[in-house]
């Protein structure tokens, strides 16, 4: 109760004083009379939160004959754009990130007892409350817009929006967001010529790939200087909502000072997002730099490599096929194969870098001994480190994201906000609590992903593509075109020549797919590689060690047929909506687990 009525003091007192004043009483009720919202469920955790006396709904205010009409909750510059288009790009970003820096060595913006941060750094800064207080009020007041209306008066297009914590640092939250900005948009040019091209190539691509993109953010789209309160009084038809139904995709910036889903708006916004069937994706920091250092590791092992082989190629004769020579040059080949597939199966970090490293070694060794068809092998493996960088990124912001209890937990600061988002959620507390487990463990949420779930899947990393495979497959093309193979039997090359087309349709395949079932269908071939890979060179080197060139030759005939036999029905599998594989009775769960599984670091513990 003590609670309740500093809310209101402190919120309502102030205007109360001013309205009195400057209009009279009646003004001010005709002005701030709260929006109707029914009284919280008996299930609704609010009065154990709040310890506040439910509030009883409270009738529209009716206007007599003659009376001014009540002022808008915002200025008729923001009110001649629509809501959904209130929003940033990634430049505006880029500048307000220079901005804040500048105030900030020029003093401008100093730490406080209530944000103590260090002016020094770089990568955490001030929070928003600072940033709102210092820049963005203080810039849109003379215009009584948002920062976003004031960059772009006409508005930009919604294709993102943008969850977070005020309490994070402007410089952690802006690199995030920059790092998972849509890729297209982060790599191609911003050209006249291209942005009259990349429309029509939108209509051809379902996945629009190369659309502009905008970013709703409420801290730059809402006019700060305007009556807040009067705008987000009704969660559903607030702005919040109409960015959110317009946004392709939902972006969570986690943070290191607070968990995001503690506070109750962006439990909301989570529970808006699962009911209009939006994908949320994790937000995570650059990890181009500590990519780039693997990368540069790993490339250190080729001339190593090189340097063995050649050194081995002078003390023996590798070109006698019945010297034990060249078995030993076979048994690396073998090796070669047999890394990849444990890179492709293994989540641990150390484990598949010293993996990575010892793939790159083995490959240059095999090519430096005239084996040309291992220099595929050298880009999987560097890209490899690229993927692994990233997992770490990711995992890093999904433990900044995941937090111990249930979103019904969640406080809000300002009592009648928090009774009229309780009663918007409702009874949906559970599936709350659902899609932020997802988002935790999968990197995502989606309603593929959150069907995978319901129907006993379990979805760990499941969103998480993976680049790796297909720069092996691009990679093996090139190679193979350059070499010009010929094969003397013309059933194997028409056994190759279905195993190509299955690759080719593949990669077309994904660009139809969304971004889901093409993470799902990428990993469902990266596990046929990784079993053939096995199976074949397991065998492989059983016949190099008998030493018989005859079954060699027999067992090369039949990995082109076993290659085309494991391809063809995991192309059909992936083909296949995994929400109807995971339907089949008793095997379809488990089939869509064996496509997704990876061996963990440690099992994670599902709340």
């Amino acid at each position: 109760k003590h609670f309740a009525l500093w809310s209101f003091a402190w919120t309502r007192l102030p205007r109360v004083l001013c309205a009195v004043r400057s209009r009279g009483l009646s003004s001010y009720r005709r002005r701030s009379m709260p929006c109707p919202v029914d009284p919280p469920s008996p299930s609704s955790p609010l009065p154990r939160l709040l310890g506040a006396r439910r509030l009883p709904p409270a009738a529209a205010p009716e206007l007599k004959q003659g009376d001014p009409a009540p002022p808008a909750p915002w200025s008729a510059p923001q009110a001649s754009v629509s809501p959904e288009r209130w929003c940033v790009t990634r430049q505006d970003l880029k500048d307000l990130r220079q901005q804040v820096r500048r105030a900030v060595q020029e003093g401008r913006i100093a730490p406080t007892p209530f944000d103590n941060f260090d002016p020094k750094d770089e990568k955490v800064g001030p929070s928003f409350y600072t940033v709102v207080e210092h820049i963005i009020k203080p810039a849109t007041a003379e215009a009584s817009v948002s920062w976003a209306l004031l960059q772009h008066p006409e508005g930009v297009d919604c294709d993102l929006f943008v969850t977070h914590a005020w309490a994070e640092g402007i410089y952690e939250f802006i690199d995030k967001v920059l790092a998972s900005w849509p890729f297209m948009d982060r790599v191609v040019p911003s050209w006249p010529f291209l942005d009259k091209v990349l429309p029509y190539m939108d209509k051809v691509l379902p996945s629009r790939p190369f659309r502009r993109r905008g970013a709703w953010i409420c801290t730059l789209s809402m006019p700060q200087n305007s009556d807040i309160a009067a705008l987000i009084c009704a969660p559903a038809s607030s702005p919040f909502a109409e960015g959110l139904r317009a946004a392709s995709e939902v972006l969570v910036v986690p943070n290191r000072r607070v968990k995001v889903y503690t506070r109750l708006w962006c439990v909301y916004e989570a529970h808006l997002a699962k009911k209009v069937g939006k994908r949320i994706v994790t937000a995570v920091r650059s990890h181009l730099g500590g990519a780039a250092r693997a990368v540069a590791t790993a490339a250190l092992f080729c001339p190593i490599g090189v340097f063995l082989g050649k050194v081995s190629s002078l003390q023996g004769d590798w070109k006698d096929e019945h010297s034990s020579s060249w078995r030993a040059n076979d048994v690396f080949s073998m090796t070669v194969w047999l890394l990849m597939a444990v890179s492709l199966i293994v989540k641990h970090s150390c484990l598949r870098m010293a993996v990575n490293f010892l793939g790159v070694l083995v490959a240059s060794f095999c090519v430096a001994m005239d084996d040309w068809h291992k220099l595929h092998d050298i880009p999987y493996f560097l890209i490899a480190e690229v993927d692994r960088e990233r997992l770490l990124a990711y995992d890093e912001e999904a433990a900044n994201l995941d937090f111990k209890g249930s979103v019904r937990d969640a406080t809000c600061s300002v009592a009648t906000d928090a009774i009229t988002i309780w009663n918007e959620i409702g009874g949906q507390i559970s599936r709350v609590d659902n899609a932020i487990d997802i988002l935790v463990r999968a990197k995502k949420c989606s309603p593929l992903l959150s069907g995978l779930a319901d129907r006993g899947v379990d979805v760990t990393d499941a969103g998480f593509t993976e680049w790796a495979f297909l720069t092996w497959v691009a990679a093996r093309c090139v190679v193979h075109l350059c070499m010009d193979i010929q094969i003397s039997n013309i059933a194997l090359w028409y056994v190759d020549t279905a195993t190509n087309a299955i690759l080719t349709l593949w990669v077309v395949s994904m660009l139809f797919f969304g971004v889901d079932r093409r993470a799902f269908c990428m990993r469902g071939f990266q596990k046929a590689m990784s079993l053939y890979f096995v199976s074949h060179a397991m065998l492989k080197i059983v016949a190099v060690c008998v030493g018989k060139h005859d079954f060699k030759g027999v067992l090369h005939n039949v990995g082109h047929v076993w290659r085309l036999a494991i391809f063809a029905p995991i192309f059909v599998v992936c083909l296949i909506h995994p929400w109807q594989t995971a339907s089949i009775p008793g095997i379809g769960p488990r089939l869509v687990e064996a496509i997704l599984f990876r061996i963990r670091q440690r099992p994670h513990k599902v709340n």
